[in-house]
């Protein structure tokens, strides 16, 4: 009755995302509901068809026999990824998360801990697997289109739909089977009384080996490398069911290993769940499940303190500081609170900037570049901005420091500016090998000047926004729209001039370096005064 409740109540959220509300039972808003389901379905396949382009493209580029068998072999790297990591997390926390009326009401009542389990899977497992359903459908129509040769039409909708519902069915089954089995992991840590300090370090060295030896691989021999004896075996339970949702096997063989998977992870999980200590495990979820729901309910900077509260504790010793005073306390203090805010969440973002820069190196066009080129530098403006931003939301302490607004602007700056540079250094020694080198040098050279009028040119925006009053209530500003276009501004001038003087070439990099350093002083002396004239 409790689970129910709270699935109801994840679907409401979802539902009301498109404007449903699950407490009308009018007629008229069940009709809604009926072309709601029809619009946001259309919309959907209409938006996967987009991708099926590019996602063609990236199963070329795999050098696979078939493009079906390169789909599965991209999927099942998705999944163990992702269950690797899901796994390393259990051992660290129950992967079963408890709220804290969850804890008062269900975990101690005397109710079955292995059906509490279940039920809680039942719950949480289609949230993470939302994710792989869309890159089943995308990888689905792209190989439809391949076999018709880009043929469209509403004659070939039933092929597609049949496509994206068999890749779908398939990977449902797989991927519920191995977030039961990562469940049944974690629960054994949780058993009773006891307190098995091995495992969790025996299953991370074993994650920890399994990561860096499937990451060589693909490094060294690319995917070719999983023909190899020893990852054909491990990768077997899951490319071959894969292979049968995309069409390289028949399908009844991905039903019965999908269904096999399903019914391993269901035993194993009511295996471990018989002597699961459900106190244990609220005890350690209680304050996820309030992070989660903050996040849910678009309260970020709610969830951030909850988290960093809970992993810094209340009985850690001081932080050893640096004994040279002055200018150098504030890089250390920028440092200091991003490594201890640090999450593993966080790298996505970085990520997400080298992907973006990758995409520039590798785009075709030049239009396609153009939109990639905006894409990063409003992304750059939103990473090097983050510690000014959250800083800016404790402004009562931040304006008695005993700094110049100019270098106290130098400072929360600088740190995350060195990280992007070197992401875009990593992205141009990746990307640009078919390039030439004074090419590569000048790009390199321009990346200093470029990184620094966007980060500048976004904090000005930021800083031009807030206002003491506000801040001192704790309330920080968002990047507004201004801060998008004066970032791509800092972007395209400099460029421009790089590629319009000797199309690349050293001569052109210099003016227009020259050009992003005059656009650094003059956001800098912009943002500094703006600074200023908060205190």
């Amino acid at each position: 009755m409790v689970r129910s409740r709270q699935i109801i109540r994840k679907l409401a959220w979802w539902l009301a995302m498109i404007g449903y509300d699950l407490h009308d039972h009018s007629l008229t808003h069940r009709i809604f509901l009926v072309y709601a389901s029809i619009f946001w379905s259309v919309w959907f396949l209409a938006m996967f068809s987009l991708f099926a382009s590019p996602a063609t493209i990236l199963l070329n580029a795999l050098s696979v026999s078939s493009l079906n068998r390169a789909a599965a072999i991209l999927i099942a790297l998705g999944l163990l990824a992702w269950g690797l990591v899901l796994l390393w997390k259990a051992m660290r926390r129950s992967p079963i998360v408890f709220s804290e009326n969850d804890a008062y009401l269900i975990c101690q009542a005397p109710v079955p801990p292995h059906a509490v389990a279940l039920t809680w899977l039942l719950g949480d497992w289609f949230e993470p697997a939302a994710p792989f359903w869309a890159g089943s459908m995308i990888l689905s129509i792209a190989l439809v289109d391949f076999r018709l040769g880009g043929k469209v039409g509403l004659a070939y909708m039933p092929v597609y739909i049949a496509a994206s519902l068999q890749a779908l069915l398939v990977i449902i089954l797989v991927q519920f089977g191995m977030m039961a089995l990562v469940w049944a992991a974690g629960a054994l840590r949780l058993q009773g009384e006891r307190q098995l300090s091995w495992q969790p370090g025996a299953i991370r060295l074993v994650i920890a080996a399994v990561g860096l030896g499937l990451t060589f691989t693909l490094f060294l021999h690319g995917v070719v490398g999983l023909d190899q004896p020893f990852w054909q075996a491990v990768l077997w339970p899951i490319i071959l069911p894969l292979n049968a949702a995309f069409g390289a096997a028949p399908l009844i063989y991905g039903l019965l290993i999908g269904l096999a998977w399903v019914g391993l992870g269901l035993a194993a999980l009511a295996l471990s769940g018989s002597n699961l200590n459900l106190n244990r495990a609220a005890q350690e979820t209680t304050q996820k499940e309030m992070v989660d729901t903050a996040q849910h309910y678009g309260q970020v900077e709610l969830s951030q303190q909850i988290a960093l509260a809970s992993r810094l504790g209340s009985g850690r010793p001081p932080t050893h500081l640096p004994t040279r005073p002055g200018y150098w306390m504030l890089l250390w203090k920028d440092a200091l609170q991003s490594a201890q805010a640090f999450r593993l969440s966080e790298l996505w973002g970085w990520l997400s900037l080298f992907l973006v820069g990758i995409g520039v190196c590798f785009a075709p066009e030049v239009g396609l570049r153009g939109l990639l080129l905006a894409i990063w530098a409003v992304m750059v403006g939103q990473r090097v901005t983050a510690r000014l931003q959250k800083d800016l939301a404790h402004w009562s302490l931040l304006r008695l420091l005993p700094f110049s607004s100019e270098r106290l602007l130098i400072a929360e700056l600088a740190l995350p500016w060195a990280l992007v540079v070197l992401v875009g250094w990593l992205t141009l020694a990746i990307g640009s090998g078919t390039w030439e080198i004074s090419i590569r040098f000048s790009a390199a050279l321009l990346l200093l000047f470029l990184s620094a009028s966007v980060s500048l040119a976004a904090a000005f925006d930021l800083l031009h926004q807030s206002k003491s009053d506000m801040l001192l209530y704790g309330t920080a500003p968002q990047a507004s729209f201004i801060s998008g276009l004066l970032s791509i501004l800092c972007l395209a001038l400099p460029l421009s001039v790089w590629y319009g003087l000797d199309h690349f070439r050293l001569a052109g990099s210099l003016l227009a370096g020259a050009l992003g350093l005059i656009l650094s002083t003059f956001f800098w002396y912009l943002a500094s005064n703006q600074l200023r004239d908060m205190k």
